[in-house]
């Protein structure tokens, strides 16, 4: 088809021949012919084009108005050198961009050849176009050259609401919208410099009740032959009302997600911008220009891939939410929450409707919430129900690893002589800075928690053997033996220590507990630095505890 539009330009073609090919390489293509002033005419019969093939003479009643500029250069361009092209747009349900090639065979067959083309080889555009127009009753009313009505058919009239010539012999002038004034007398005046171009225009007649009807209005010169002006007109006041809905629609929605308190993101199946609220840029930070890519590029690298897939999910037609932290260009990251809804479009393809919302501050508060749920307030650690449960996960995690957990159970030796001799407070930093030593000794993965008074348990996760376990004890043991430096001046610290471990998939949280627990009492009965071991568990326990005379815990300079 490309090749027989190539040449059509050039010298003595045969355009109809072009005609035919076009035909026969694109199923869906159609035929229209119109006269030598551009009338549109019946295809004739001699030239052996199938009905089915052809076009109503009034097919192109319906063109969009914006298009009857392309339309007419199209005409001019057939008329300078035998072929014009132009892209059109038709007032119809579920329209679909139309190409029309206008070949002028006037000096074969005393007609030009129009051939309609749509992209899809399948559609049925074209003929549903057809059907429509055939529907529709063609309306005739004839002007002088100064614009006074002459005739109208009663058709006309009687849709206008008016009778009996009732119209006939007043000014055309008097009856359009003031709108619509501008725009015809221009045309009015090109048809009279230019007879041999018809001219389209679209406008609003004032019928018997006051109200207005939208119509398609073909003006043609016949001053010449007949006299007159011809105007066809067509009834198009349900598409317009049916395009002002829409409209309407539109406008809604724009005002809807203008007052939202939430950005507000149109996407299409390719992923570039249709419409976005003035909210967005307020909450991203940002304005996007083009494509939601661009508020990937904003997404912290480690979270990029969640919202991608998000967007890749919801063009596959499924809701996704996440969250994601954002960086805009100015100012700090902020977590956002992304809610991606699927939209699907008249061609059947699929957009996206995207709602962002800012929820740093919501999210602060829970993980504050979650904190102090979690952890104990006087220490820092995890508090006795969210180490416990930590335990019970990690030996769910590695029931059949042989780096099982290893539990330490450690009792600060006589905190509570502390405690009484100093005061709550003193032994409030004691367990702070207890809480704070445990804590640094700490392998990523691993946890302390404070289970009550002066009791921690610490968890060391993925712990390979027994000797392992001793030498983690010994490390909790070392960094409980050393002066703690207080308000009310420096004081020795030491703890009773107890470790428990083992290779047996069903030993439970509670069983590692009391094994623990079990080997730290044992420590405090043994001499110093002895070792205890428990039977079931195969644990390494050791703990430490001093005479009367120095003591676990004693003060220091005041």
């Amino acid at each position: 088809m490309g090749s027989a539009i190539a040449d059509a330009s050039g010298p003595s073609p045969d355009r109809f021949s072009q005609v035919l090919a076009m035909l026969e390489a694109a199923p869906s293509a159609r035929v229209l012919a119109g006269a030598r002033d551009a009338r549109p005419v019946i295809v004739p019969e001699e030239l052996l084009i199938p009905t089915s093939r052809c076009l109503l003479p009034q097919a192109l009643d319906c063109l969009d108005p914006r298009d009857i500029g392309r339309l007419i250069e199209a005409l001019d361009d057939c008329h300078r050198i035998g072929y014009g092209r132009a892209e059109l747009r038709f007032l119809a349900a579920d329209p679909e961009p139309v190409t029309i090639h206008i070949f002028d065979t006037c000096d074969a067959h005393e007609v030009r050849l129009c051939v309609l083309t749509v992209e899809d080889p399948e559609s049925a555009f074209l003929d549903r176009l057809n059907e429509r127009q055939a529907g529709l009753t063609r309306l005739r009313m004839t002007h002088d050259r100064y614009g006074t009505i002459v005739g109208i058919d009663e058709p006309l009239e009687r849709l206008l609401g008016y009778r009996d010539q009732e119209m006939v012999g007043a000014r055309s002038s008097d009856y359009i919208h003031p709108d619509d004034m501008p725009a015809g007398y221009s045309n009015w005046v090109d048809l009279l410099e230019d007879p041999s171009q018809p001219r389209l225009q679209r406008m609003r007649y004032r019928a018997g009740n006051g109200k207005y009807v939208w119509l398609d209005i073909t003006f043609t010169n016949r001053l010449d032959e007949e006299g007159v002006i011809v105007c066809g007109c067509v009834d198009v006041s349900a598409d317009v009302e049916a395009q002002q809905r829409v409209a309407e629609r539109e406008r809604l929605l724009h005002r809807l997600t203008e007052s939202l308190p939430l950005g507000v993101v149109q996407i299409d199946a390719d992923g570039q911008i249709c419409h976005a609220n003035d909210r967005l840029a307020v909450v991203l930070g940002f304005a996007l220009q083009a494509g939601i890519a661009e508020l990937a590029e904003r997404v912290a690298p480690d979270q990029r891939p969640r919202l991608e897939d998000g967007v890749r999910r919801v063009l596959a037609g499924e809701d996704v939410d996440v969250q994601v932290l954002i960086n805009p260009v100015r100012g700090r990251p902020r977590v956002c929450q992304v809610n991606l809804r699927c939209l699907t479009t008249e061609d059947g393809s699929n957009g996206a409707l995207i709602c962002i919302t800012e929820v740093t501050e919501a999210v602060r508060l829970q993980q504050e919430l979650e904190y102090q749920a979690t952890h104990d307030a006087l220490s820092g650690c995890l508090n006795r129900t969210a180490i416990l449960r930590f335990l019970d996960e990690q030996l769910k995690l590695d029931a059949a690893n042989p780096e099982a957990p290893a539990t330490v159970f450690v009792d600060l030796d006589r905190f509570k002589m502390a405690n009484d001799r100093f005061g709550h407070a003193v032994g409030d930093e004691i367990l702070a800075a207890v809480g704070g030593r445990l804590r640094n000794i700490l392998r990523p993965g691993d946890a302390v928690g404070r289970l009550g008074g002066d009791e921690f348990l610490v968890v060391f996760r993925h712990v390979a053997s027994r000797s392992e376990a001793q030498r983690l004890r010994d490390r909790v043991d070392a960094t409980l033996s050393s002066d703690i430096k207080l308000a009310v001046g420096t004081i020795w610290s030491s703890g009773s220590v107890g470790v428990s471990w083992s290779a047996d998939p069903t030993v439970s949280a509670d069983e590692m507990v009391a094994a623990a627990d079990s080997a730290m009492y044992a420590a405090k009965r043994a001499s110093a630095r002895s070792r205890v071991l428990h039977a079931k568990v195969h644990p390494a326990r050791d703990g430490m505890e001093r005479n009367a005379t120095g003591g676990s815990l004693h003060g220091g300079s005041q």
